[in-house]
């Protein structure tokens, strides 16, 4: 039946979501602890390469990608337990209105923030101690709870300097899109343009709005890619490394 169908395309289609959702998550722990795997050896030797990248990214993927796999089962309980709570309260009592829902988005997102603060160390565990999922992630937690102030100030910096980022790469695009407005040829009164030349106008406005936005998301990968995710995988590792190191004189002392 139509209903049936519908039905199997909607479960092909989560299926699909699925698998390429795993997909990505491979490809991405891969790059990311390949990343890790080359700072520590630019802490180390100062002389990093692309092997190094491909040998961590094909050691160290199986651990962080199960790590990251129990913090998606960690993430999707706390969905159920936040948003699908605040949906039965408010199919019950539907005089509280949307307000409960609302509540219990915002306490799912404040929860995911909470989240990735305190795992953030996760695949610097993994690298730089060579644990094991289970243990990293508790190492991770941890880290994040013994140095609460330095975890702290760094995300917050990184997350200022990527605005601030963005602000720059949008003031490129800004004088890009002027410059392309203002070079088109503009008449007194568009109303009296034939059509021709109305459809000329559109066409080259166009063309500026796309060179516009091709030009703004190749700044922001660029800026991604190769400065801030180099800078922000190098600074958690120095204060990774650090605190370690810190932890290890104040055992000694003791």
């Amino acid at each position: 039946t139509l209903e049936t169908a519908n039905v199997n395309l909607i479960l092909e289609i989560l299926l699909l979501m699925v698998f390429l959702t795993f997909i990505l998550m491979i490809i991405e722990s891969f790059f990311i602890i390949g990343a890790v795997g080359m700072a520590k050896t630019v802490i180390e030797t100062g002389n990093p390469s692309l092997s190094d990248m491909f040998h961590y990214g094909g050691e160290k993927l199986f651990d962080f990608f199960i790590a990251r796999f129990c913090l998606l089962i960690l993430t999707s309980i706390l969905a159920a337990l936040f948003i699908g709570t605040s949906l039965i309260i408010f199919s019950i009592l539907q005089f509280i209105g949307s307000n409960i829902l609302r509540f219990g988005i915002s306490l799912f997102g404040f929860s995911l923030l909470i989240i990735s603060i305190l795992f953030i160390p996760l695949p610097f565990a993994i690298v730089f101690d060579n644990l094991k999922p289970i243990d990293a992630l508790k190492k991770s937690y941890r880290f994040t709870m013994d140095n609460k102030l330095p975890v702290a100030i760094l995300f917050v910096f990184i997350k200022y300097l990527y605005e601030f980022s963005s602000y720059f790469t949008m003031l490129i695009a800004a004088i890009v899109f002027s410059a392309g407005v203002l070079a088109l040829p503009w008449h007194a009164d568009v109303s009296d343009m034939n059509p021709y030349s109305l459809t000329q106008f559109l066409t080259n406005l166009f063309i500026v709005i796309a060179i516009t936005v091709l030009i703004f998301i190749l700044i922001s990968l660029a800026l991604s890619i190769f400065v801030f995710m180099p800078l922000n995988t190098l600074w958690w590792s120095l204060l990774y490394m650090d605190r370690k190191t810190e932890k290890r004189k104040n055992d000694k002392i003791y």
